[in-house]
């Protein structure tokens, strides 16, 4: 277990994920780590159907509901981000430090862009309200350029569509 995987500006180990799932009382067992180092590999923020089939290659027996379970532990314990964009799937994110992830409401890609300036900001932001933050989330949702540039194609299938927020 000394293999070190890169997860957008920050280096995990897979030491981390164990004295986290052991200093919160829970095993260290091949299938989290698994699920652990498959949303590390991955760029496009999957959703937890496509983490089941990719960790299955290497687990057969692995079920829908340990993937579920395991997806879940990972968010209580801060380690991944559950992303609340648009779609009928929730999306995950493996990228633990703070920054902001640009959502295509028509083609349904997520971007992770750095920036500096969001933890600094949170931190004004909470300690103005006196509040304890667990957990970052930074989405906002338009077109990415090659959605502007189709012009008024339609969504694809499962994408979602909302309305611009301020």
């Amino acid at each position: 277990m000394t293999e070190t995987i890169t997860a957008g500006p920050r280096t995990w180990c897979p030491v981390e994920l164990a004295q986290a799932l052991t200093g919160a009382g829970y095993r260290v067992t091949p299938q989290r780590v698994a699920v652990y180092r498959y949303l590390l590999h991955s760029a496009d923020h999957p959703t937890a159907e496509e983490i089941y089939r990719g960790v299955r290659a290497q687990f057969p027996m692995i079920s829908p509901a340990t993937v579920y379970n395991t997806l879940d532990l990972l968010v209580s314990l801060g380690l991944v981000a559950e992303l609340g964009v648009d779609g009928p799937s929730k999306r995950y994110d493996g990228n633990p430090t703070p920054h902001l992830n640009l959502h295509c409401t028509r083609c349904g890609r997520i971007v992770d862009v750095p920036e500096p300036r969001l933890k600094a900001l949170g931190r004004e932001a909470a300690a103005r309200a006196g509040f304890a933050v667990r957990a970052w989330r930074h989405v906002a949702s338009g077109l990415c350029p090659e959605c502007q540039a189709a012009g008024d194609a339609p969504p694809r299938e499962g994408a979602g569509r909302s309305e611009p927020t301020d």
